[in-house]
């Protein structure tokens, strides 16, 4: 099976071509770096993805390129809109009109927050402009293409083979200065592991029959200071260095969701299958980079 991968070099992207390697499909790197020594291209450009599509006809396209960072999107809509929106919308067009499998990564930041354990049928409001432009873009690919899957992951963890930055690699370069970190008691996640969402990704790639959204997050919800001690400890960090605080506490409630842990027991039935609990021998490998 030939698999294209959207934002190959980033973070999850390098996951998921780590995961179609390791069952043998032809893995083809689409992104504005070159990196994994693939075809070159900014998904914004319609005349570039057609020419992709053409020449190297994929069988499937796993879609994880994204403006993700909340701030990057305050600070330029526009951009978000053109990235997380339009591009998107024009990708799923042509891969219907070429049919093409499309697995779409969107993000749980489309929710509000006000409860957990979210559902993909409840009601989507997000707080902030990345959560707004992620979930317009899940319509995009909605009314493009009925036949697409829509993933929404929840806080993935790893350190990116790539050698990118994540949130994981933050908080641990900041320990490894010896920084003081205040983390959120009062923002609530299912972190899961992010080779398990490129193990999710490829698998729906690999399932024609499967459409319509998903949720992938973790078996346990934790909050980010719960998370973040857990994750010292498994790396072997100080963990003193860990601080508890609210979003109130800091000035940073305002577009932050309280609760976005995911209810994913649809997924974990329809692929039989389901993400690993971090526990610290995992952690340890994830952080480790070794992990598969």
């Amino acid at each position: 099976m030939k698999v294209a991968v959207t934002g190959a070099s980033g973070f999850l992207g390098s996951f998921v071509m780590r995961e179609l390697a390791s069952r043998e499909h032809t893995a083809l790197a689409w992104s504005r770096r070159s990196e994994q020594g693939g075809l070159p291209i900014d998904f914004t450009q319609r005349d570039m993805l057609v020419e992709a599509i053409e020449t190297q006809r994929p069988d499937a396209i796993i879609h994880t390129a994204a403006i993700s960072v909340v701030a990057e999107c305050d600070e330029d809509p526009a951009l978000a809109q053109k990235v997380n929106v339009s591009a998107v919308g024009e990708l799923a067009s042509l891969a219907a009109h070429h049919g093409i499998r499309l697995v779409h990564i969107s993000s749980n930041q489309i929710f509000d927050g006000s409860h957990g354990k979210w559902l993909e049928e409840d009601e989507a409001l997000p707080l902030n402009t990345y959560g707004k432009s992620k979930l317009q873009g899940e319509q995009a690919v909605a009314k493009a293409y009925p036949e697409a899957v829509t993933l929404r992951p929840c806080l993935i963890i790893g350190i990116p083979p790539s050698g990118n930055s994540s949130p994981t690699s933050g908080i641990l370069e900041a320990l490894d200065k010896g920084k003081t970190l205040k983390m959120f008691t009062d923002e609530t996640r299912s972190p899961i592991a992010a080779p398990d969402i490129a193990h999710a990704a490829v698998d729906l790639a690999e399932k024609n029959e499967i459409s319509g959204t998903l949720h992938c997050g973790g078996p346990e919800d934790l909050t980010r200071y719960e998370f973040a001690l857990r994750m010292a400890e498994a790396a072997g960090r100080d963990t003193n260095l860990i601080g508890a605080a609210t979003r109130e506490e800091l000035g940073m409630a305002e577009g932050r969701p309280a609760d976005l842990s995911l209810d994913s027991s649809r997924l974990s039935k329809i692929l039989d299958w389901s993400p690993r609990s971090l526990s610290a021998p995992l952690l340890g490998t994830l952080l480790a980079d070794q992990a598969l």
